[in-house]
């Protein structure tokens, strides 16, 4: 894929999330077409966007859902800083986008991680990990019917990011096994989906292992940012005003209201 054309797609995808729009698909001499191509425009996009990176998300953690889109391993995408929310949350979400749930186990980074040649080991990127939040990743994709939509134009899309809302956090969690850990959410006080950390590659920590040793396109991962590892649960499509909870039992629970852009967040 040539410059002109990888500019030409991240600029029409700033464009959207500005107006806060949708397209049914990039142009076709623009769209990507190889999982190069995707990352390319990604990159290009937050150059456009200029906005500081407060994290890094994983998708498609799940290996069936892998096998069904093509992939042989995770994609990722960054958490723009503006995208970070603290539970409990009220959003002010854009009433023209489809809104999407994803629960999801998330990491603070205690210190760096750079780009090296030699692989990170599971041990060493524990040793890097301040804590382990409960989160609610709120999908915002830009194409029309997005979940339909092939994997690049995905990625391109800065893999279909949102708000990322955190619950307060575990410090001591090392001797938790979070493959057992069972998180269920409730929107409007009815439970809606139900999941474990096994569902995520091999648990949330080999997520965390795969980003060290794949983010050599980046500068790395660095102190303070925050990481979400995929959803452990089905998505769950989610109306304006709904309010969504996601318990983890010991790792605590994450709390989340979907206002409308008429309503202030916090």
């Amino acid at each position: 894929m040539l410059q002109p054309a990888m500019d030409h797609a991240a600029q029409i995808l700033k464009q959207l999330r500005l107006s806060q729009q949708l397209i049914d698909d990039l142009p076709a001499e623009c769209q990507p077409n190889t999982i190069a191509d995707a990352y390319a425009i990604q990159d290009r996009l937050a150059e456009l966007l200029g906005e500081d990176v407060g994290g890094w998300l994983v998708g498609c953690t799940n290996p069936a859902i892998q096998r069904q889109l093509g992939l042989s391993e995770p994609y990722a995408a960054r958490v723009f800083a503006s995208s970070l929310f603290q539970s409990p949350a009220r959003l002010r979400l854009p009433g023209t986008l489809r809104v999407v749930l994803e629960v999801e186990f998330a990491f603070t980074l205690s210190k760096d991680l750079p780009r090296r040649e030699a692989p990170y080991s599971a041990v060493e990127v524990a040793s890097a990990l301040r804590s382990v939040h409960p989160a609610i990743e709120v999908v915002l994709g830009h194409y029309v019917d997005w979940p339909s939509k092939d994997i690049y134009s995905l990625i391109a899309d800065n893999g279909t990011d949102g708000p990322l809302v955190l619950g307060p956090g575990v410090r001591d969690w090392q001797a938790i096994d979070l493959r057992e850990i069972v998180a269920t959410l409730t929107v409007n006080g009815e439970t809606a989906r139900q999941g474990d950390g096994s569902k995520v590659m091999e648990g949330p920590l080999s997520v965390m292992t795969w980003l060290a040793n794949h983010n050599r396109r980046a500068p790395g991962l660095r102190a303070g940012h925050v990481v979400n590892t995929g959803s452990c649960t089905a998505l769950y499509s989610a109306e304006h005003g709904d309010i969504a909870q996601a318990d983890f039992g010991p790792l605590g629970s994450v709390t989340v209201e979907l206002g409308t852009s008429d309503r202030d967040a916090r």
